[in-house]
C-alpha cells in the first residue's frame, strides 16, 4: 500500500485537536504523513484590513501552530509538517490539497453527529463543494478506531469512482466492509433504482479491486437523514 498523506484544517478549537489526533493515530496505523494547516481569515472591515500585517499574522500563527500541534501528536511516531495560509478558509484548503497531493482531508465538527453538522453549513461543508479528495468528517468526541464498517453515499457521479478507490485503501487497513448506499425518494421507482445501483456496483466492480463493496439504495424523504439513520442501522464507523 503506498504512503499517504492527510490535511487538516485546524483553528485551534478542541473540535479540531480531535481531528488532528484522529489523523495521527490513523496515519500511525497506515504508515502515513499529516499536514496541520491554519487559515488566516483576513479582515473584512477596511479600517482592520489596511492595519492587516500577513506576514507578521502569518509568522505569529505559525509558531503557535507548530506548538499546538506538537502537542496533539506527542504520543503518535508520525510526520507531521504545520502549514499557514492567509484567505479564504475552503479555497486555501484546496490549494494545499492540491499542492501536496492529499490523499484524505480531515475535519473536525462541532456537532455530536457530523452528518448533522454538514446539513446545517460549515467550513466543512464548502471544504467538502470544492475539493477533488475525499473528506472526513469527524465529530468531536469521537477517537480513532479501526474500521469495521465504511458508509459511502453516492448520486452515481463519476467523482464516486475515484472517492470509492481512495476510501478502498483506508478499508484495507483492517479488512473493513464498504457500504455504498444511494438515498432515494420514497416514491421513487425502485425497479428503476434497482437497476441504477446494481449497474454503478459493476462499474465499481470493474475500477475498483477492493472486494467487501456492496451497494444498497435506501429510502427516505431527506437525504441528509437517510445517510444517518443508515449509517446507525449497519453500524457504521465512519
Amino acid at each position: 500500500m503506498k504512503r499517504m498523506r492527510f490535511l487538516v484544517p485546524v483553528d485551534f478549537s478542541e473540535g479540531s485537536g480531535n481531528a488532528v489526533r484522529y489523523a495521527a493515530a490513523l496515519a500511525e496505523t497506515a504508515s502515513s504523513s499529516v499536514v496541520v494547516l491554519h487559515v488566516v481569515v483576513p479582515p473584512f472591515d477596511d479600517h482592520a484590513f489596511l492595519a492587516f500585517d500577513a506576514d507578521s499574522v502569518r509568522d505569529e500563527a505559525q509558531s503557535k501552530l507548530g506548538a499546538w500541534a506538537a502537542e496533539q501528536c506527542a504520543d503518535y511516531n508520525i510526520e507531521v509538517e504545520c502549514k499557514v495560509r492567509v484567505g479564504d478558509v475552503a479555497e486555501e484548503t484546496r490549494a494545499m490539497a492540491d499542492l501536496m497531493n492529499i490523499d484524505f482531508i480531515i475535519m473536525g465538527t462541532h456537532s455530536v453527529t457530523a452528518v448533522r453538522k454538514l446539513l446545517y453549513g460549515s467550513h466543512t461543508t464548502e471544504v467538502i463543494e470544492r475539493v477533488a479528495c475525499p473528506v472526513l468528517a469527524i465529530p468531536e468526541d469521537t477517537p480513532f478506531v479501526p474500521y469495521q464498517k465504511i458508509v459511502y453515499a453516492t448520486d452515481y457521479q463519476t467523482s464516486d469512482l475515484h472517492a470509492l478507490a481512495k476510501l478502498s485503501q483506508l478499508a484495507e487497513l483492517s479488512g473493513a466492509a464498504i457500504d455504498v448506499v444511494h438515498i432515494s425518494e420514497e416514491d421513487a421507482d425502485r425497479s428503476t433504482e434497482l437497476s441504477v445501483i446494481a449497474y454503478f456496483e459493476d462499474l465499481i466492480k470493474e475500477n475498483i479491486p477492493y472486494p467487501n463493496i456492496t451497494c444498497r439504495v435506501y429510502h427516505h424523504e431527506n437525504v441528509g437523514k437517510g445517510i444517518e439513520r443508515f449509517t446507525h442501522s449497519v453500524g457504521g464507523d465512519i
